[in-house]
């Protein structure tokens, strides 16, 4: 695809160039005109090629910025879903009272946004964190739950 549009652009240019040198002595009307229709042709191809550039290049700007957000929010959450693990074990160690999951929740929230303001994160990415913190806190009770059953066998 590419040298057949490389290949094309090649002719229409060598024949703008020549139309032009024909068209320059004002002798020949009809060079006039397919100059004219040469330029709009050029004019269309470089505008698809424009376009499909631009395509390209903002997919993969988005990727590129994708995976780096995505993993960005999943290291916050793992810093916040930790820190208010490490929290709520010195609450229960000072004051003998145990945090729920919505205040471990609450707490690896403000963490992890916290963090999320200081790179200036756009919002989207800041609403997808809770659901980062949300699946880190799932895979910690899971892999209690595993270390409890494994203790009981």
């Amino acid at each position: 695809m590419k040298r057949i549009i490389l290949s094309l652009t090649a002719f229409v240019v060598v024949f703008l160039f020549a139309s032009l040198a024909h068209a320059a002595d004002g002798a020949d009307p009809v060079a006039v005109t397919i100059l004219t229709h040469v330029i709009d042709i050029i004019a269309v191809v470089l505008s698809a090629l424009a376009a499909w550039v631009a395509v390209k290049v903002g997919k993969w700007v988005n990727a590129k910025t994708g995976v780096e957000v995505d993993g960005l929010l999943e290291t916050y959450a793992a810093k916040g879903v930790a820190y208010a693990e490490e929290r709520a074990h010195k609450i229960l160690k000072e004051k003998g009272e145990k945090l729920k999951g919505p205040e471990k929740l609450e707490l690896a929230l403000q963490f992890a946004m916290a963090l999320a303001e200081q790179q200036k994160l756009p919002e989207k990415a800041k609403a997808k964190l809770e659901e980062y913190i949300e699946s880190k806190i799932g895979e910690r009770r899971a892999t209690n739950a595993d270390i409890r059953v494994s203790a009981q066998d």
